[in-house]
Parts: C-alpha cells; sequence; structure tokens
C-alpha cells in the first residue's frame, strides 16, 4: 500500500492546479496519523496548521491555515 500528497493552490475556494507538488511513500503497516506526519514531514509542512476539509474512502483534503494551499492524501491499495 502506498500514499501520496498532492499539494496545490487555491483560486476561490477551489484547487486550482497552477502549480502542484507531489509526494509518495510506502505505508505498510503504518496508521493513518503516522502517514500524515511522514507526509507532511517529506513536503516540508512541519509546524504548519492545516485542517481536514474532506474525506471520502481513500483520499483526504486539508486546507492550510492562513495559506491559500490544500492538499489532497491519496491512498492506493
Amino acid at each position: 500500500m502506498k500514499a501520496t500528497i498532492e499539494i496545490t493552490d487555491l483560486y476561490a475556494g477551489e484547487s486550482n492546479y497552477s502549480w502542484v507538488k507531489r509526494y509518495e511513500i510506502d505505508c505498510d503497516g503504518l496508521t493513518q496519523n503516522q502517514v500524515i506526519r511522514r507526509l507532511k514531514k517529506l513536503a516540508g509542512l512541519n509546524g504548519v496548521r492545516w485542517r481536514k476539509v474532506a474525506e471520502c474512502g481513500d483520499y483526504m483534503q486539508f486546507n492550510f491555515v492562513g495559506w491559500y494551499a490544500t492538499a489532497f492524501i491519496v491512498w492506493e491499495y
């Protein structure tokens, strides 16, 4: 199992994709919180506050507090 994080900008509250950064890790045997912490560290986002906007099955969306950016985490089985 692997997880990917996709970080992009927002325009009028919607993801815009004028720029995007993608990262990927293997997450066999890790909890959901451990995966999120490792992806944040990999993306250089330690200490950045974000809040969950949506969770639907195998993906989650987070918005960064004070930024015009969003992150999507997708689990691939």
